[in-house]
């Protein structure tokens, strides 16, 4: 199997890493999106956080 020539491996290798950078900062949203996700239905139920904000 013959591969591309040497810079063109580069221009491939940082295109990859780019994506790979995107995926992370992609994961790190989802992350920090799940954690109130799943305490707000509490907070909402126990009336500790008004449903509608301008009745704070």
């Amino acid at each position: 199997m013959s591969l591309p020539p040497l810079d063109r491996q580069r221009e491939i290798g940082t295109a990859l890493h780019a994506v790979d950078e995107k995926i992370r900062a992609h994961e790190e949203i989802i992350r920090a999106s799940v954690d109130p996700r799943a305490i707000l239905p509490d907070l909402l139920m126990s009336g500790r956080l008004p449903a509608d904000p301008s009745t704070a």
